[in-house]
């Protein structure tokens, strides 16, 4: 998705820009960053983290268990997204 980001800018000839992520398009944006940092005027990241602790790794576990046993169905009737 970063890649993406970054083609964005590209198509439009947006030299730099200002990069904000939350949550999740917090670890996008710090990959823009990591990136093309020539492109990046600043970096605003909200609801983020540098690494990776052990909740965040067992939610993500947990996402992908539900992502293979469950039905779409199932996910959207149980409520769980």
């Amino acid at each position: 998705m970063a890649r993406d980001a970054i083609e964005v800018l590209n198509e439009t000839g947006t030299v730099k820009a200002h990069v904000v992520g939350h949550s999740l398009g917090s670890f996008i944006a710090q990959e823009v960053a990591l990136q093309a940092p020539s492109r990046v005027e600043s970096l605003t990241l909200i609801g983020s983290m540098a690494k990776p602790d052990g909740y965040f790794d067992a939610m993500c576990r947990l996402w992908q268990t539900w992502a293979i046993e469950l039905s779409p169905e199932d996910l959207t009737r149980g409520g769980i997204f």
